[in-house]
């Protein structure tokens, strides 16, 4: 019995991490009839708010989307929405409550969107995979990297003060007699008492030195395998720069491997001169025409309550630049987060990576269709 209950817990917690979902939750209302129902919504009722709820749900989805994903949509809108039961899953009713004055029923609801199954139905709308060996050379380089060490500074102030002598003069006169011990006086007396004050003034500014953060490269199962499956299902021919660099048409004495540690040596997405020139001779002399490099940062790693697994969050900023002409352009840009879950933290950081890696892949290719790229 004990065992059977473990096994139980094991597969829920599996497929709650194994699925590519996206959680939904939406409130909403819909209008009612007289009469239509005494106090409660019926079961008929509730079958049409749940109707309602797949499309509400499907429009605060589509608010997350790229752009480019988003004319993909647009364009084959009812191709894809014909399918809203396909990839809109576990739709529940959180809360109903009825306003009998307005004759309105007001809903939250959640559910969950798959996403690859949404960028899969999304694909075959726009013409599906694509055969290999017609489209153009895609080489990419995605560094997965973690923050190892993390310095922040005190904030120095620096002051100025400007000070400035006040003075107060006040006339004395006294005609009359001060008798004093010993039979002495004094009188007639005139004269000025002056007295100085010091009025200062401070000015400043304070000058904070931005943290200083190191990072290390993280081991990185099957990031490649996912950006190629969906560069090579949208027409590409797809290569990593590892191959890329190990093959015969590479320039001599040079590697990936140089910009890897040219990237990691600088603050952005940008190259010393020479690893510039080296990396645009390499994929002209190879044939490749676009280039997609990037870093692929683990941002958050933090126990999962719900799941009892970790979750693990990454953040992508990659850019893909065509060297087809004498100056690279840049034509896709991308910068996302997501997050996904596994039963430890190296599983959860894996899948993490995985996740991440397709959906730049895929926003990649709808920000290339929607130009014309292929």
């Amino acid at each position: 019995m004990k065992l059977n209950f473990l096994i139980a817990i094991w597969a829920t917690l599996f497929l709650s991490v194994s699925t590519h979902a996206a959680s939904v939750r939406v409130t909403f209302d819909i209008g009612y009839e007289s009469g239509l129902f005494s106090s409660k919504p019926d079961a008929e009722f509730r079958a049409k708010a749940l109707k309602q709820a797949e499309l509400e749900v499907w429009k605060v989805y589509q608010g997350r989307m790229d752009s480019s994903k988003i004319s993909d949509v647009e364009r084959h809108r009812a191709v894809i929405e014909s399918r809203l039961n396909d990839f809109i899953t576990n739709l529940e009713i959180i809360d109903e409550s009825v306003d009998e004055s307005n004759k309105r029923v007001k809903y939250t609801v959640r559910a969950q969107v798959n996403d690859t199954l949404v960028g899969s139905i999304i694909m075959q709308a726009s013409g599906g995979a694509k055969p290999s060996g017609s489209g153009s050379v895609f080489a990419f380089l995605f560094v997965p990297r973690m923050q190892s060490e993390t310095t922040e500074f005190d904030a120095s102030v620096s002051k100025t003060a400007k000070v400035t002598a006040a003075k107060q003069v006040k006339s004395v006169s006294k005609d009359s007699v001060a008798e004093i011990e010993g039979g002495v006086s004094e009188k007639s007396v005139e004269g000025q008492e002056v007295k100085a004050g010091v009025n200062a003034k401070t000015s400043g500014d304070t000058t904070r030195k931005a943290q200083e953060t190191s990072w290390v490269i993280v081991e990185a199962k099957g990031v490649n395998a996912e950006v190629n499956k969906v560069l090579t299902e949208s027409g590409f021919e797809s290569t990593s720069a590892d191959d890329m660099f190990a093959a015969d048409c590479a320039e001599a004495e040079s590697s990936s491997q140089e910009l890897v540690d040219d990237m990691m040596s600088r603050s952005n997405l940008t190259f010393t001169k020479k690893t510039s020139r080296m990396l645009s001779q390499t994929l002209r002399s190879c044939e490749a025409k676009f280039f997609g490099v990037g870093y692929m940062d683990i941002d958050s790693i933090q126990k999962d309550d719900q799941s009892g697994g970790w979750r693990v969050r990454v953040s992508v900023n990659v850019e893909v630049k065509d060297y087809s002409s004498k100056l690279p352009r840049t034509v896709a840009t991308v910068q996302e987060a997501s997050a996904s879950i596994g039963v430890s933290q190296d599983s959860a950081r894996d899948k993490a990576l995985k996740d991440a890696g397709r959906r730049v892949a895929e926003i990649i290719v709808s920000q290339m269709r929607a130009k014309g790229l292929n």
